[in-house]
């Protein structure tokens, strides 16, 4: 199968045929079976072969949505509507910048066309015939070479550094850069998630709870033959998925990585 498109571990929790009936119910279609097969294998998740050319331009796929009926694919109903995408597409894949749907517009099969949708709401650009096609044509990236001298410049941040960074809540670009770098660092796992407690409150350091949500699954990564502070978890969890934004707004985008979150939980117990 395809597995080997996926880095790490799934995103959602195995489903039943009775919860794919019920997705599929909710959504009016009938997905595609290649799809349903790797989801069976590897429910969504952040991908390894993440590069796509599309007319000659590389694009980067983060992850693929699994199958969830009120998150992953199942929220598509809510997606299309919230960003005015035409009806009869599925989204499995996106955040905004982009989005990868299925085309059910005129179709009412259960392999349709795979389509890319850019940021500023062009038009439709077909990439493959199926999903299956669309896999196949996923790639690795192309390795990054950096100059030494250019590694020497990059700052490395102390633990004093960040929590001072913390209090004085100012520089989104900073702490952003420290939990970037402590997640990649093993141990202080407590440590870690109590600075991603004391960062989701300052909701003043726009898309802060973004590279806190993905910083913490990271982290979890890393340290995952470690005691995991699990109280503190799920209360970031349920952070995560209530996070508003300064005009109130709940952030589906931020609720993703809770209920990422929550899944790894689930898996430790």
């Amino acid at each position: 199968m395809f597995e080997y498109i996926f880095e790490g571990e799934p995103s959602y929790l195995d489903f039943t045929d009775k919860e794919l009936s019920a997705i599929e119910e909710k959504l009016g279609v009938k997905l595609p079976e290649t799809y349903i097969k790797l989801m069976k294998i590897h429910n969504g998740g952040e991908l390894a072969y993440n590069t796509l050319k599309i007319s000659g331009e590389e694009v980067i796929i983060d992850e693929l949505e699994g199958i969830a009926l009120n998150e992953g694919i199942g929220n598509s109903n809510y997606l299309v509507q919230e960003w005015e995408l035409d009806k009869g597409f599925v989204v499995f894949a996106g955040d905004g910048n982009y989005w990868l749907v299925f085309d059910y517009r005129n179709y009412t099969g259960n392999d349709p066309a795979v389509f890319y949708i850019e940021e500023d709401g062009g038009k439709p650009k077909k990439v493959a015939k199926n999903f299956e096609g669309f896999v196949k044509k996923l790639q690795e990236p192309e390795e990054i070479d950096f100059d030494d001298e250019d590694d020497e410049d990059d700052h490395i941040y102390t633990k004093e550094e960040f929590e001072k960074l913390m209090e004085k809540g100012k520089s989104y670009v900073d702490i952003a850069n420290c939990f970037d770098q402590f997640a990649e660092e093993k141990g202080d796992l407590e440590w870690f998630i109590k600075m991603a407690l004391r960062g989701i409150d300052k909701k003043h350091l726009d898309t802060l709870s973004w590279t806190i949500g993905e910083s913490v699954l990271v982290k979890l990564k890393n340290d995952a033959g470690e005691d995991w502070p699990t109280e503190q978890l799920n209360e970031l969890a349920e952070k995560l998925i209530n996070f508003k934004d300064t005009d109130g707004i709940l952030d589906s985008y931020t609720a993703k990585f809770g209920r990422k979150l929550q899944n790894k939980l689930n898996r430790k117990k």
